[in-house]
């Protein structure tokens, strides 16, 4: 409809297109505020603040403020940043109100006006039952939710809870003790908020707190002990808490309890040096601030459910070296997410070793090393506990000390090995490997490790004809083959003679050198042995580093054609403080006699006895026969002595050409036959 509005400095004719609160809206010109708040001053005042409008053409004359049912403004603010006002509560004791802006349009002014707002005024009761009552009343063309809000002398302001718009009374459950409160209610425009009256009275909680909650309990890896967490409690006036403990499923007892400390109720609990072998069982309940009639004479919550730590134990392998780790379930929580599992070895940091739904986990470790494990366990809601760490050295069959072979000595028919061998608890037997002609070496015996120096002896050899080398090998507690000890290689005894050395009583030996020695060789003695008898000192001391030696036997006139020899090989001190002494094979070297046969003899004459010259040493056996041209035998003699003479019977033989046969044993009793013709000449 068209009307005609007249307004305060000018009269004009507009188009009114929309009818608003009864205020019609301009079709140009500033619109008036989206938002107006209220708030109800401490004196009762009532102040005013509401959005400032766009103003891209600057166009703005003037807010003007109006109150419900009166004609005119009671105000006029020409400052279009100043938008707020605050009239006296006896202006405003019970009227409604809404803002006009003056602006140009089109060069006359014009006014639109933004919507009717209303006081919000609260009213306070206190029944003394622990509860605080509030009534409002409801500002109009609200949309918004209102907010019931509570100051603590200390606190400050803080929201108690946010209601719907056409909701008008609250009831706050008082959590604090002989303390005043003010209330007041909020609302939030775009661009301003409103404020009711603020009220207030002494206010008693007759309530105990609510009951804490359980956050955790876990054990501190730093000072060896174990602390239980719980969740901030809602309740403002909570004084403190009272622990209760319970170790091993024990019924649950007082341990003690923890007070705020400026106004900050604590939230953990740490027992230092707790048992790492027990299952711990902890409760609590909160106490406020508020006396009560009977002990502990602050007003007491119930138990929070109680959490019992989870137990980590180990069984440890020593063989195969590796760890069970099972652990109890924690009890206080609905359901365990996963568990992770944490290692360190020798004082270093923490690592994450796996993870795990189970409450079991096998690992393989490294042998003598220091290590500690802890579980981590975490629940759907990601709380987190840790288990009691546990310490353990990863003890395994210990390693000897020493591992030594000693020496390798040389006999008739046998090799014999001497070992030495730190005697621990993780050595069981010792393998003896010889090496074969491949060069791979190969077991040919073990023994069980009952003393510190064991015996072996090897059959299987020639020790004439060739060396030998021999190692060993530890076989620990667990029946593991570990680690091997040196080799040690035999001697060789050779004797390299030729025809004019025997005719000139010479004896050439060689040898191979001993190898195996942890010291080194001092030198080399050789022994001989003549007629059946060992001389009592060497004949001879070589470097370590000459293999030969010449002996001269043209200075022996009695012996029986044989002479033995065999090598010792000296050792010096060594790290065992055990110097030995390996021997060689002992080899025998027999030279033949020299035997000079005549070819004819005169039973008259200057040569009248047929009789062999032996030279060197006496055969060990002897028999001489003669035999004539028929094959009789007229002749027979065992004595190298003894000859023929020519008698055959009781006559002299007929002249002519007879066969001598001579047998003989050398000191090495291997036989020598000779044969030949000697002519008999009478």
């Amino acid at each position: 409809m068209l009307v005609k509005i007249c307004l305060l400095f000018f009269c004009s004719l507009s188009i009114v297109s929309i009818a608003q609160n009864n205020r019609p809206i301009r079709s140009c010109g500033i619109p008036g505020p989206v938002s107006t708040c209220t708030k109800i001053e401490s004196n009762g005042d009532i102040t005013l603040s509401w959005s400032i409008p766009p103003d891209p053409n600057n166009v703005f004359v003037a807010y003007e403020v109006y109150r419900v049912g009166t004609n005119g403004p009671i105000v006029t603010i020409p400052s279009l940043i100043n938008n707020n006002y605050t009239a006296n509560s006896s202006l405003f004791a019970s009227s409604d109100f809404y803002i006009g802006v003056v602006s140009l349009c089109s060069g006359t002014k014009v006014i639109q006006y933004g919507d009717t707002v209303q006081k919000i005024e609260l009213k306070l009761d206190n029944q003394l039952d622990g509860r605080a009552t509030l009534n409002w009343t409801s500002p109009s063309n609200s949309s918004n939710y209102l907010h019931v809000e509570r100051e603590h002398p200390i606190y400050g302001w803080s929201l108690r809870d946010s209601v719907i718009h056409t909701q008008t009374s609250y009831v706050d459950t008082i959590d604090l003790c002989n303390t005043f409160l003010n209330y007041r209610i909020s609302k939030k425009s775009e661009g301003c908020i409103s404020f009711s009256n603020v009220i207030g009275d002494n206010f008693k909680d007759v309530m105990p707190p609510i009951i804490p909650t359980i956050k955790s309990i876990t054990y501190d890896t730093l000072e060896k002990g174990i602390q239980v967490n719980w969740f901030k409690n809602p309740a403002r006036d909570v004084k403190g808490y009272l622990l209760k403990i319970g170790y091993n499923n024990s019924p649950l007892s007082f341990l003690d309890s923890v007070e705020s400390k400026n106004y900050i109720a604590p939230q953990y609990y740490r027992l230092v040096n707790a048992p790492y072998n027990s299952a711990i069982t902890f409760s609590i309940s909160a106490y406020d601030s508020c006396l009560s009639s009977s002990p502990p004479n602050n007003q007491l919550s119930g138990n929070a459910q109680p959490h019992t730590s989870f137990n980590l134990t180990k069984t440890y392998t020593i063989c195969s070296r590796t760890i069970n780790l099972n652990w109890t379930k924690y009890i206080g929580w609905d359901e365990i997410k996963n568990y992770k599992i944490y290692y360190k070895i020798d004082n270093g940091y923490w690592k994450l070793r796996d993870s795990t739904i189970n409450q079991s986990y096998n690992d393989t470790l490294i042998a003598f090393k220091n290590y500690a494990f802890i579980i981590e366990a975490i629940n759907t809601k990601n709380s987190k506990a840790f288990s009691n760490p546990i310490y353990f050295y990863t003890v395994a069959p210990s390693l000897p000390k020493f591992n030594y072979t000693k020496v390798a000595k040389v006999y008739t028919r046998h090799i014999e090995i001497e070992h030495l061998i730190d005697m621990v608890g993780g050595v069981s037997q010792i393998i003896l490997e010889k090496k074969n002609k491949s060069g791979v070496f190969k077991e040919i015996a073990r023994k069980n490790v009952t003393s510190s120096l064991l015996f072996f002896k090897d059959t299987l050899v020639e020790t004439n004809f060739e060396t030998y080398t021999y190692r060993t090998r530890i076989i620990d507690s667990c029946g593991n083959k570990t680690t091997y000890s040196n080799e040690v290689t035999s001697m060789l005894l050779k004797i390299e003679n030729k025809q004019n050395e025997n005719e000139n009583l010479k004896v050439n030996l060689s040898w191979t050198p001993y190898i195996g020695f942890n010291g080194t060789i001092l030198n080399y003695a050789i022994f001989r042995k003549m007629n059946g008898i060992i001389e009592p000192n060497p004949i001879a001391t070589i470097p370590n580093y000459q293999f030969t030696y010449q002996d001269n036997l043209i200075n022996f006139n009695e012996f029986n054609g044989q002479v033995c020899y065999y090598i010792k090989a000296v050792e010096s001190e060594n790290a065992f403080n055990q110097p030995a002494i390996a021997n060689s094979n002992e080899l025998c070297y027999t030279f033949k006699p020299l035997i000079f046969v005549p070819n004819a003899f005169t039973p008259y004459g200057k040569n009248p006895i047929f009789q062999p010259v032996i030279s060197l040493f006496e055969p060990k056996e002897y028999s001489l026969t003669i035999i004539n041209r028929w094959g009789q035998p007229v002749f027979k003699s065992f004595e190298y002595t003894t000859g023929w003479d020519g008698n055959f019977g009781s006559e002299m033989a007929p002249n002519g050409n007879y066969m001598y046969v001579i047998r003989y044993l050398d000191g090495d009793n291997k036989e020598f036959i000779e044969h030949g013709f000697v002519t008999l000449i009478n």
